[in-house]
């Protein structure tokens, strides 16, 4: 699925366009370095190899990325949920306005509260999970 079709205004589609390609240029070697610094950075990985991350840092979620070629087929939910499972906790996130992929992604892994909006995001608080943990693979 291209993310040029998620969003509802264009200045929106082109912020986030570039900031995906500035992250599709990421050094993944560089980046297995650095995540092993903190417990909140996860390497999400397909074939023993990295494909992307997940940061979350205070309970917060920073960031979640995987790369072009291995979306959709269920690592970041499968990180999430292992992030959980193995004790993490995330209680809040930003949705950007218009992003329907990332509303989509977090409405189905977390039941998610309303807390403050603004015109660029959503901010949310989590207050549940949609899915039992202890079903990760």
């Amino acid at each position: 699925m291209s993310d040029k079709g998620i969003f509802d205004d264009n200045l929106e589609q082109e912020m986030y366009l570039a900031f995906r390609e500035t992250i599709d240029r990421l050094s993944f070697p560089d980046l297995r370095k650095w995540s092993m610094d903190s417990d909140g950075y996860r390497l999400i990985m397909c074939d023993g190899k990295s494909v992307g991350f997940l940061m979350v840092i205070d309970k917060y979620v920073h960031g979640i990325y995987v790369m072009p070629e291995h979306r959709r087929k269920g690592l970041a939910r499968k990180a999430v949920m292992q992030f959980v499972a193995d004790g993490g906790e995330i209680e809040t996130l930003h949705i950007v306005r218009g992003n329907k992929t990332a509303q989509t992604f977090w409405k189905s892994v977390f039941k998610l509260k309303k807390i403050d909006s603004c015109p660029t995001d959503t901010l949310y608080r989590v207050v549940g999970l949609r899915h039992d943990v202890r079903k990760v693979d």
